[in-house]
């Protein structure tokens, strides 16, 4: 079983990379791959993804009937969830145009701002906007304030101080949450994608008649490329991977060319970032050209490829990564320190999150 968990994970992702044209993979609609194929699928937030990449390559006729069914049901829920969430999007860029606030739409929120995104919409955690100007930030929270978002009441703002976005808002009427960006990432990987760079080359468009912004397409692998290296490597050290994230990357790679490469430019920047950054960066692109076909230009490391295949081998981690996570120190001995019972319960928590039955914040 574990093979098969292995030898599918290969599978759909040949099904879902641009650069695979899927014509000697051999589906058939016997093939005892595709409930493990559907199940990877789901875990890995790419389930409705899965019948517009079927039809475009030509395996529609390979797929069980019932799974068929299945992710036609799907593809009619992600339409009418795509509505709501312009719904959503166009009630805020109403609320930010009267303010004079121009918003700079990030990740999932600026695919859902282009027509390709609104025709296939994908699933998303939270709409993702970015206002440079520390000013229009305070106005945009007293905007976003008026229309009924409020912060979780477990946030405390003072932890959020320091974060490259304020604390999550919410709306009890809407569908997403929100999370408003003071900078588009951390301070730590600023030099890789800075604010003022990425601002002066912002790409203007209009969302259904009102003013938004999106960054340009490199800046957009940048931001990509960061998201699923640098700011995913605890789960991804540990051998979990989102290929949701990893799909958005690869059709922005896609839109540059037929060659499947990342831009000279993003690679001149990756290539003169330090070795902190570089090295967590090299062994993700190394697992991405194997899974996506992207070729990697910083070299090859193997190290999260062999860590995602004994993960999906095993179910968990290798045990030196384990150890590692289990000896790791709290984010926040503040709140370590500051709740009844959180020491005792420190190693419980610390097996759990590095077997994966818990996720990281």
């Amino acid at each position: 079983m574990s093979l098969m968990r292995k030898d599918a994970h290969a599978l759909l992702c040949r099904i879902l990379a641009p650069a695979s044209a899927c014509t000697t993979i051999g589906l058939t609609p016997e093939d005892p791959r595709w409930t493990t194929l559907f199940e990877l699928a789901d875990a890995n937030l790419v389930l409705p993804e899965l019948l517009p990449q079927l039809i475009d390559k030509g395996l529609r006729e390979s797929v069980p009937e019932p799974m068929l069914a299945c992710l036609a049901e799907i593809d009619t829920l992600m339409a009418a969830r795509s509505a709501e969430l312009l719904a959503q999007m166009k009630e805020i860029n109403g609320a930010f145009a009267e303010a004079g606030i121009l918003p700079v739409w990030l990740k999932g929120a600026a695919l859902m701002s282009e027509p390709e995104g609104q025709r296939r919409p994908r699933l998303m955690h939270d709409l993702d906007v970015w206002i440079p100007s520390p000013k229009e930030q305070t106005d945009a929270l007293a905007v976003l304030t008026h229309l009924g978002y409020e912060m979780d009441s477990k946030a405390v703002a003072t932890d959020w101080q320091d974060s490259h976005h304020y604390a999550p808002l919410y709306h009890p009427e809407r569908p997403m949450r929100l999370e408003l960006h003071r900078h588009i990432v951390r301070k730590a990987f600023g030099d890789l994608l800075p604010d003022d760079r990425a601002l002066a080359r912002c790409e203007h468009a209009t969302l259904e008649g009102l003013p938004i912004a999106r960054l340009a397409l490199a800046d957009r692998v940048m931001h990509s490329l960061i998201q699923c290296s640098l700011m995913s490597t605890p789960p991804i050290e540990r051998g979990q991977v989102k290929l949701m994230k990893l799909l958005d990357l690869a059709r922005l790679i896609a839109r540059g060319g037929p060659h499947h490469a990342l831009a000279p430019e993003v690679v001149e920047t990756l290539r003169a970032s330090p070795l902190p950054l570089r090295k967590p960066i090299q062994r993700f692109l190394t697992l991405f050209e194997r899974d996506f076909l992207v070729t990697n230009p910083l070299g090859k490391d193997t190290r999260y490829c062999d860590t995602v295949d004994y993960c999906l081998l095993h179910g968990h981690p290798p045990p030196s990564i384990m150890m590692r996570l289990l000896l790791q120190p709290p984010t926040s001995w503040r709140q370590l320190l500051s709740e009844p019972g959180e020491i005792g319960n420190k190693i419980v928590r610390r097996i759990r999150q590095s077997l994966g039955q818990s996720t990281p914040a």
